[in-house]
């Protein structure tokens, strides 16, 4: 299936609007809103902050409880355990291992314009790409994706693409 998502509403097609998502630009909460069904978006500091590289994880909770999660991991080759720190930067960080439905999958940031999901096989189950010049990002995947979970997974790629982003104090 074909989604356009613009200006934080998420379209089936590029007319039939199905989701939308609420908060600020540049934030650490969201707010999705399907129908009348309503989730939450959040960042917030791992317990064990060594399970993951930036100690931080990615979160999706709905009236029941936890629905999705997603913790960020470094770039195959940066990892500080084999490759030490580099002396003028910080390892980057590209993908993310996410959990939805007792299911793993790995997020990777291909570029700050393309991320694709995949499966435990490898294979591509969703895809984000940027439209350039038109706007918007063209979302693809299969029909097991509801608008919600969507909505969710493009936040959770924007958050993978804020982690490689320079601290200014």
């Amino acid at each position: 299936m074909e989604y356009l998502m613009k200006g934080g509403v998420l379209y089936r097609g590029e007319t039939e609007p199905v989701g939308k998502i609420g908060g600020w630009l540049c934030g650490n909460r969201y707010t999705i809103r399907q129908g009348t069904m309503e989730y939450q978006v959040r960042v917030q500091p791992l317990e064990q902050p060594e399970e993951c590289c930036s100690g931080r994880e990615y979160f999706l909770r709905g009236k029941g409880g936890q629905l999705m999660r997603a913790v960020p991991c470094y770039r195959r080759g940066q990892e500080p355990e084999q490759a030490g720190w580099p002396l003028n930067r910080t390892p980057e960080v590209d993908r993310a291992e996410l959990t939805w439905r007792k299911k793993a999958y790995s997020l990777e940031m291909v570029s700050c314009e393309n991320y694709l999901m995949k499966n435990q096989k490898g294979e591509v189950a969703l895809c984000v790409m940027h439209r350039g010049i038109a706007g918007g990002w063209r979302i693809e995947c299969g029909p097991e994706f509801e608008p919600w979970a969507i909505c969710a997974i493009f936040v959770f790629c924007r958050y993978l693409e804020q982690e490689n982003q320079m601290v200014v104090v």
